[in-house]
């Protein structure tokens, strides 16, 4: 429950990196750190959509075997980080 918890956050943190490379995209900044735009990238292009299609797999099939209720599952962070997964598809289909 505990490590499932965590991943949520974590999967939120990577679709923010992803949202944040979008942007970075759009506004091209000198003055932005190298560092900080490689670690952004990196955990939003591309751990961001394999960890969320992991994260919600995993929390499918417990949720069929009954093994966590949805309860268990913070509910807006789940429909927050649900609504991210079609708009990663949908822009590298696009892009």
């Amino acid at each position: 429950m505990y490590l499932l918890r965590i991943s949520q956050k974590l999967l939120f943190i990577c679709n923010l990196c992803w949202l944040t490379g979008l942007i970075f995209r759009v506004i091209t900044l000198e003055r932005w750190p190298d560092f900080l735009v490689k670690s952004i990238l990196v955990m939003g292009w591309l751990v961001a959509l394999p960890l969320g299609v992991i994260w919600y797999g995993v929390v499918a099939f417990l949720l069929a075997r009954r093994k966590i209720a949805f309860n268990d599952v913070q509910c807006w962070l789940f429909i927050l980080n649900l609504l991210f997964i079609p708009a990663m598809i949908i822009y590298r289909l696009v892009a």
